[in-house]
């Protein structure tokens, strides 16, 4: 019976390492999309990257988020930030907006240099309906893999 439990604990621990290389292949390809969003992004309104895009935790959550310093036609200049997930729901969208409009964490996000005004984008390799609705109410932007879904609202600095 000892023998029985401890290869079910082995087969588990086994399982549970796969799942986790997973996860991780599953939330680094969102984040590398993410990156390819904020050049995508840039290149569609015709504004100039400073730079590469850049892989930051914005929030503490450990997801690595994409921003980029861009120049617009006129001159202005602005940050594109990207939160990227594998699934998008509607909490999800609300919460980066409330994040966003916390002033707390846009002094956060200053003090490391993203200054704004915030055009902010919600990546997801899966976008559910209710969150493209969510993104509208808060004007936060929706991207997929297969373009544009919602236009973000500018969020000031």
């Amino acid at each position: 019976m000892v023998e029985v439990q401890a290869e079910l604990e082995a087969s588990m621990d086994g399982r549970r390492d796969e799942v986790n290389r997973f996860s991780e292949l599953i939330g680094g390809t969102a984040e590398e999309d993410a990156a390819d969003v904020v050049e995508h992004v840039a290149r569609r309104r015709g504004v100039r990257l400073h730079g590469e895009p850049v892989a930051v935790d914005l929030d503490g959550d450990g997801e690595r988020s994409r921003w980029a310093r861009v120049v617009d036609a006129d001159g202005d200049e602005v940050s594109i930030l990207v939160k990227a997930k594998a699934r998008r729901r509607a909490d999800d969208v609300r919460g980066w907006a409330s994040l966003l409009a916390d002033p707390a964490f846009r002094r956060s996000l200053a003090e490391r240099g993203i200054e704004g005004p915030y055009p902010p984008y919600a990546f997801g390799i899966r976008i559910y309906a209710e969150a493209r609705q969510a993104a509208r109410s808060v004007g936060i932007g929706v991207r997929s893999a297969r373009g544009e879904d919602v236009a973000p609202t500018p969020i000031a600095a």
